[in-house]
């Protein structure tokens, strides 16, 4: 197979979505916003100093970004110390499949690198990837393509021949930007966000392989 396979983390390859939701909405809480988490669906996919600027913009909050970053990164991590990570269920299996076949693999994915790598360990698939990207060394994150097109530069490969399981908005919008397929990945209690742009969208992986209509793209 001549294509590479390109993941994003949270949300995809890590059962962490709902964590930062979760951990978003007790910060706002504690600045005296209240919101539902419909009204944030928006801002997922971004690196969370991004995150951050649109809340402080939006909600008129009194501190700087990168002070809301570290409170929510910082209970993002109790929560994991507490209760542990978990990958996406397929997640591992299908990472590993596609590893065992000689498939590239890339994680993309706006977190930092240390808890990309750290994330990737825990599942036990760190090896089966051949780069793992942050967003926080590229000039634009999501959705500029700049993330997507240096994981396929670092793989060797033009971004037609490139597949990306995607889960946010704006991830789906930068893949797309940077010319590649985008499957968006669904699964149950995802949070609902405009998707519209993928190619597909699938809410399990793929219990053999890629699916066989992308062979072709």
């Amino acid at each position: 197979m001549s294509k590479a396979v390109i993941f994003d983390m949270d949300g995809v390859l890590s059962d962490s979505e709902w964590i930062y939701v979760e951990k978003i909405l007790s910060v706002l809480s504690e600045e005296g916003v209240n919101v539902p988490t419909e009204e944030i669906n928006d801002l997922f996919g971004q690196s969370m100093i991004c995150i951050c600027s649109e809340l402080k913009e939006r909600y008129n909050l009194k501190n700087e970004p990168d002070e809301y970053a570290g409170r929510i990164l910082r209970l993002r991590d109790e929560h994991i110390e507490e209760h542990g990570l978990y990958p996406m269920e397929g997640a591992v299996e299908f990472v590993r499949k596609l590893h065992d076949a000689g498939i590239p693999l890339a994680v993309a994915s706006s977190a930092d690198a240390q808890t990309i790598r750290v994330n990737m360990e825990s599942f036990g698939i760190a090896d089966c990837f051949d780069h793992l990207v942050s967003g926080l060394d590229c000039e634009n994150g999501k959705p500029a393509p700049d993330l997507y097109l240096k994981a396929a530069d670092l793989l060797g490969k033009d971004p037609k021949d490139c597949i990306v399981f995607e889960d946010s908005a704006s991830g789906v919008r930068a893949a797309k930007s940077a010319g590649m397929y985008c499957y968006a990945f669904v699964p149950p209690k995802a949070v609902p966000q405009d998707i519209s742009p993928a190619d597909e969208i699938v809410h399990r992986f793929p219990t053999e392989s890629i699916p066989d209509q992308t062979e072709s793209q």
